[in-house]
């Protein structure tokens, strides 16, 4: 009986760091986008009517 490596975990393995460094990172929301939040979601939603 010959020893297989198994394809699919070896490929998981191999790509997950670059799978990785695509996701962006979290940020700070600015003072703009917080103020918006606070004060001005109630009547100007991020849809327009």
């Amino acid at each position: 009986m010959s020893t297989r490596i198994p394809i699919v975990p070896l490929m998981l393995v191999l790509a997950g760091p670059a799978l990785a460094a695509d996701t962006p990172a979290l940020r700070e929301p600015g003072r703009g986008e917080l103020l918006y939040a606070t004060h001005c979601i109630a009547c100007h939603d991020a849809q327009p009517r």
